[in-house]
């Protein structure tokens, strides 16, 4: 009985140690989104300014990432701002097709005013 007791109470063990570790990786993940957002918005902000966008990036990312993860968060940064560019993009065209008055500026001035 005192077997099958330990083996159990194993089990459970294992079984929080298994849930714990998957809510550090939630919030791992969730502060990791946030930060991205965070650096996405100051690099949006950064080039309403004029500011070079190589210059905010490594201002942003110094501060929060270091060693070879600054490398990987880079990339999926990188990533973000192109699916982001290409979001703008696509909501330009539609806009274009609804009303064909509408410019590349006008449409960019209205949604920097937004942000």
């Amino acid at each position: 009985r005192i077997a099958y007791q330990r083996n159990d109470d194993d089990e459970e063990e294992a079984a929080r140690e298994r849930r714990r570790r998957a809510r550090q990786e939630r919030l791992r993940q969730k502060q990791e989104e946030e930060s991205l957002g965070q650096v996405t918005d100051q690099v949006e902000v950064n080039a309403q300014n004029s500011v070079p966008d190589e210059e905010a990036k490594t201002t942003t990312t110094n501060t929060q990432v270091e060693g070879d993860d600054e490398a990987a968060f880079l990339e999926r940064l990188a990533r973000r701002e192109e699916r982001r560019q290409k979001r703008l993009q696509e909501a330009l065209e539609r806009q274009k097709e609804f009303d064909p008055t509408v410019t590349d500026a006008s449409l960019l001035r209205k949604h920097h005013q937004r942000c």
